[in-house]
């Protein structure tokens, strides 16, 4: 794709910019983080010649590299700069009203609280979750990814029962909308498995975790390190039942 919109476009064209932009995602998905990000900037460096400031694209190309400074290099600084630059194109053009603004909304939420930033954290995820119960209801998939995320940032603060609380909005939704055999649900099942063990309700934690545990196994098969995170999570619940 990327070589037959480099010959059909050129170089200085949106088209080769998202081919670029795919073939990033690909190396990410494949943990080739080197790779990932040299794709990453070329599909920004064009977009930066050959579109306005203020275009969509530009701002997806800085919420991309954000997401991947955030969730592959875990350098929360970069993630900062690049996530706030997508987010200021996406309240210029769009406003706060808008499903890709919330979006941003939510993944600088994420990146607070991955930061130890609670307060900031909660400051953006209400403002995620303010337009997804208003705009797309309270029976949308986005809108249990928010109800997720506050379950999260309640959880590392130690506040077991009102993370619960979120997870609980969040699970049927999710459940519904992706079924009983998707890595969201198995996330979801893992966090709820963490809130319990915080509780010490060893015997839900378990029944979460084992859940999770199953799906991932289902999905990615018996040596995927999602797997391996869900034993990590049942071996902490047997030590801490003294097994």
């Amino acid at each position: 794709l990327l070589e037959l919109c480099k010959n059909t476009y050129g170089e200085e064209h949106s088209q080769t910019a998202t081919a670029y932009s795919a073939v990033g995602i690909i190396h990410r998905n494949l943990g080739e983080y080197k790779n990932a990000i040299e794709y990453y900037n070329k599909a920004l460096e064009i977009r930066k010649r050959i579109l306005d400031d203020n275009h969509p694209d530009l701002s997806n190309s800085y919420t991309n590299i954000g997401i991947f400074y955030m969730m592959e290099m875990k350098d929360y600084t970069k993630a900062l700069d690049y996530l706030t630059k997508g987010l200021a194109i996406r309240e210029k053009i769009f406003g706060s009203g808008n499903a890709s603004t919330a979006d941003s909304y939510s993944k600088i939420g994420l990146l607070y609280r991955k930061m130890g930033d609670y307060s900031k954290s909660l400051e953006f995820h209400e403002k995620a979750l303010a337009y997804r119960e208003k705009c797309l209801g309270v029976d949308h998939p986005s809108t249990a990814i928010s109800y997720q995320n506050f379950g999260s940032l309640y959880r590392v603060q130690g506040m077991y029962d009102k993370a619960l609380e979120f997870y609980d909005k969040a699970r049927t939704i999710i459940e519904k909308s992706f079924g009983l055999n998707h890595g969201r649900t198995a996330i979801l099942y893992s966090n709820m498995g963490l809130a319990y063990n915080g509780l010490g309700d060893y015997d839900k934690a378990l029944n979460c975790h084992m859940k999770a545990l199953e799906i991932r196994k289902a999905i990615h098969g018996p040596d995927h390190p999602q797997v391996a995170l869900s034993f990590n999570n049942i071996g902490r619940v047997y030590r801490n039942k003294k097994e």
